[in-house]
């Protein structure tokens, strides 16, 4: 069987290795305004979202607001904000952690479809699912510590790599396949019928004598 995810995962794929090599680039020519934009980034997603569920609870009957959790879900985004946009180095930095612990986990179910489907080289991306992980793992925990800001920069580099790995091997999935479909019996060539002979045209009708 073939794997082939839809244009806009394909699309979202593309946009997320271009994402990791610009990120890990800047990391290693510029961690300081790398670091910055984090903080900026992760700040207004965090505002965004904290107004986006403070307006849905207010304009949500109150009945059916009870029911939820928009406004504590608001307070607690713009409390992650805040806490974000006055953190040092040290929080920004794990953030790439995570991110990468996030791509190991879409490499984890590719690579687990991939072996439902009975693809051989399914282990190949449980490679690569292991080293984002481990990756993930060493920042998010801060093994590695925030000022070498040359680890994270080879992390996204890697990261990328391994994503455009995975992208060819998803297009390529029909060539991977481990039970190609078996080809159908040759028929055999059935002889010529014999042309039936044309039908003898009609005796012409005798023409009586004119009394």
């Amino acid at each position: 069987m073939s794997f082939t995810p839809p244009k806009k995962e394909k699309l979202t794929g593309v946009l997320g290795i271009v994402f990791y090599l610009a990120a890990g680039l800047l990391l290693l020519i510029r961690p300081d305004v790398m670091n910055e934009l984090t903080r900026w980034a992760v700040t207004a997603i965090l505002a965004a979202y904290a107004i986006r569920q403070a307006i849905l609870y207010f304009r949500t009957p109150a009945a059916e607001a009870a029911n939820g959790y928009a406004l504590s879900k608001a307070l607690f985004a713009f409390t992650l904000a805040v806490f974000t946009f006055v953190s040092n180095n040290w929080v920004t930095y794990r953030l790439w952690g995570l991110l990468i612990l996030c791509g190991g986990y879409v490499k984890f179910q590719t690579a687990w479809d991939f072996y439902r489907l009975g693809h051989r080289r399914w282990w190949w991306i449980m490679i690569g699912t292991a080293v984002s992980l481990l990756l993930g793992i060493l920042i998010a925990t801060g093994v590695i510590p925030a000022d070498v800001t040359v680890w994270f920069g080879i992390a996204l580099l890697i990261e990328a790599v391994l994503d455009i790995a995975l992208l060819v091997m998803v297009a390529n999935s029909d060539k991977l396949n481990a039970t190609p479909a078996p080809k159908a019996p040759a028929q055999p060539a059935q002889p010529a019928q014999p042309a039936e002979p044309a039908p003898e045209p009609a005796a012409p009708a005798e023409e009586k004598p004119a009394e």
